[in-house]
C-alpha cells in the first residue's frame, strides 16, 4: 500500500468489519494499523502545541478504533480452529493492546501536562504517576527502549510538578530539591538517547532538551524566591539574571536573531511558533521586572535611594512589555502568568512608597544624631566651669546621677532641720507676727510636694528671711540661730 494514500474513518471502520475474510485480513490490517499510528502521531503533535483538546479527540478516537479491533480479533481467534492462522491472529491482537496501552499513556501524560500547564499541580501529579506505570508495563511487554525513557520522562514531570506544588504553597527548600531531582533526571534521560543516535532520538532529545531548560528555569525562579524571602538580595538577582538569559537563549532558538528581545513576527511565520515566542518574550520581561524589584530593594539596603526608586520604575515598563507578549500568545499558562502579573502590578506603588518612607525616616534619623551631637557638645562645654570633666554620656549620667543623690539628700536633711526649727521657734519669745509668719512658710516647705532644686530655692529663702529677723531680735533667738546657720551653710 502507497504510504502516501489518504485513509479515511470509514474505510477504517470497514477494514475492521472485514477482520474476518483472511485473504484480506493483512491489507485490512495494515489500514488500521496506518490509521491508528497517524491518530496517536497527531495526538503528540497536537499535545506539543497545546493544543490539548485536539489530543484528547485524537487519542479518543484512536483508542476506540483499537478497542474495536482488539475486540474483533478475540471473536475471530475464538472462532478460528487453524493454529497456524490463530498465532498470527495472537501476534496481532498482542499489537493492538500494546496500541491501547500507548494511547491509555499518551492520555494520562496528556492530562498531566494539561494540569501542569494550569498551575494545578496536584492532579498532574497523579496522571504522570499513571503514566510511569503505563510507560513501565509497556516495557515490560515488549523490551522496547523507548518505553523506558517515556517512564522516566512521566517521573521526571512528576518531580517537576511536585516542585510546582511546593513552590505555590511556599515551601521553597522542598520544591528546589523536586526540581533538581527532575533536571538530573532529564539530563540522564539525554544522556542514554546520545548513545543511540537515530533521528527519532535526535528529535526526542531536542524535545528533552527544552523541557530540562523549563526545569531549570523553574529551579531559578525556586531559588530566587528561597533568597528573596531571606533578604539575600545578591543571590536572589543572580538566580533571576541566570533566569532571563535562558529565555533570552530560548528567544533566540525560536528566532535565530542574537540580542534582540523584541522581536516582531514575519508574515509567514508559524503561529504555534509564534505563539511560544510571544509566550517566552512576556515570561522575560516578567521575570526582568523581578530582577529590578531585587536590584531595587539591595539599593534601598545600602541607602542609595535614588538606584533603588529608578529600579522600581523599570518594574513597570517591564511588565507592561510584558503583558503586552501573553497577549499576544494563547498558551494556557500565558493566561496564569498574566493573571499573577496583573495582581503583582499593585506591588510596585508598594515598594516605591516603601523606599521613600525609609529615605525619610533615616534621614529624620540623621538629623536627630545631629541634634543630639550638638545637645552633648553644649552639655558638655557646660559642665567644664563646673570644674566636671565628662568624656562621654556615661560621664554625663554618672555625674547626674551623683548629683541627684546629693541633692536628694540635701532636700531630705532641709526638711527635717525646718522641722526642728519650728520645734524650738515654740521656745523663742518673738512677736506673734513674726513668729505665726515663720511657722507658716516652714510648714509649708515641710510639706510641699515640689521636689530638687525648685524646693532648695524656697527653702534659701526661707533661711535668709529668718537670718534677717534674728539679727533684729538679738540674744532672744538663740535657741534657734544654731539650726538657722545649719541650714545657710548647706543652702549656700
Amino acid at each position: 500500500m502507497n504510504e502516501t494514500t489518504t485513509i479515511t474513518l470509514q474505510e477504517v471502520e470497514t477494514a475492521i468489519s472485514k477482520l474476518d475474510n483472511i485473504e484480506k485480513f493483512q491489507d485490512n490490517f495494515l489500514i488500521i494499523e496506518k490509521f491508528v499510528s497517524d491518530y496517536y502521531n497527531y495526538s503528540i503533535s497536537e499535545r506539543e502545541n497545546q493544543n490539548f483538546n485536539a489530543s484528547y479527540q485524537y487519542i479518543s478516537a484512536g483508542f476506540n478504533l483499537c478497542n474495536n479491533t482488539f475486540i474483533r480479533l478475540k471473536k475471530i481467534i475464538e472462532e478460528n480452529q487453524n493454529n497456524e492462522l490463530k498465532n498470527i491472529l495472537d501476534q496481532k491482537l498482542f499489537e493492538t493492546e500494546i496500541q491501547m496501552l500507548r494511547f491509555n499513556s499518551a492520555n494520562n501524560f496528556t492530562t498531566g501536562l494539561f494540569h501542569f500547564s494550569n498551575r494545578n499541580p496536584g492532579l498532574a501529579n497523579q496522571f504522570f504517576s499513571e503514566s510511569e506505570k503505563n510507560s513501565k508495563e509497556l516495557y515490560n511487554k515488549t523490551k522496547d527502549s523507548i518505553f523506558a525513557i517515556e517512564s522516566e520522562l512521566s517521573k521526571n514531570y512528576k518531580y517537576m510538578s511536585e516542585g510546582l506544588e511546593n513552590t505555590l504553597t511556599g515551601d521553597l527548600i522542598d520544591a528546589r530539591k523536586n526540581y533538581q531531582i527532575a533536571k538530573i533526571g532529564f539530563e540522564d534521560i539525554i544522556k542514554k538517547l546520545q548513545h543511540e543516535n537515530t533521528d527519532e532520538n535526535s528529535l526526542l532529545k531536542t524535545k528533552i532538551d527544552y523541557v530540562c531548560r523549563e526545569c531549570t528555569n523553574m529551579l531559578h525562579i525556586a531559588n530566587a524566591q528561597y533568597y528573596f524571602r531571606s533578604k539575600n538580595y545578591r543571590l536572589s538577582f543572580e538566580n533571576y539574571e541566570k533566569l532571563i538569559s535562558s529565555y533570552k537563549q530560548t528567544i533566540t532558538d525560536f528566532s535565530g536573531i542574537d540580542d534582540d528581545i523584541d522581536i516582531d513576527p514575519d508574515e509567514d511565520s508559524d503561529p504555534v511558533l509564534e505563539s511560544l515566542k510571544n509566550f517566552y518574550q512576556g515570561n522575560y520581561f516578567y521575570y526582568t521586572g523581578h530582577m529590578n524589584i531585587v536590584k531595587g530593594l539591595d539599593f534601598q539596603e545600602s541607602s542609595k535611594w535614588e538606584d533603588a526608586l529608578e529600579s522600581f520604575e523599570k518594574v513597570r515598563t517591564d511588565w507592561t512589555r510584558s503583558t503586552e507578549f501573553l497577549l499576544k500568545s494563547n498558551i494556557p499558562q500565558a493566561l496564569t502568568l498574566q493573571e499573577t502579573l496583573i495582581q503583582n502590578e499593585f506591588s510596585i506603588d508598594q515598594y516605591i512608597s516603601s523606599c521613600l518612607k525609609d529615605r525619610d525616616q533615616l534621614q529624620r534619623i540623621n538629623e536627630l544624631e545631629e541634634k543630639v551631637k550638638m545637645q552633648q557638645e553644649e552639655l558638655f562645654n557646660m559642665l567644664k566651669p563646673s570644674g566636671i570633666t565628662v568624656n562621654n554620656i556615661q560621664d554625663i549620667n554618672n555625674t547626674v546621677e551623683q548629683n541627684v543623690q546629693i541633692v536628694q539628700k540635701i532636700e531630705y536633711k532641709t526638711r527635717e532641720n525646718i522641722k526642728e526649727l519650728l520645734e524650738l521657734l515654740k521656745t523663742v519669745p518673738l512677736n506673734e507676727f513674726d513668729k505665726k509668719e515663720i511657722e507658716s512658710e516652714g510648714k509649708e516647705l515641710v510639706e510641699s510636694k515640689e521636689k530638687g532644686v525648685k524646693f532648695l530655692d524656697k527653702a534659701k529663702s526661707f533661711t535668709e528671711k529668718i537670718s534677717g529677723i534674728i539679727k533684729n531680735v538679738g540674744e532672744i533667738a538663740t535657741p534657734i540661730i544654731p539650726i538657722v546657720k545649719a541650714l545657710a551653710l548647706m543652702l549656700a
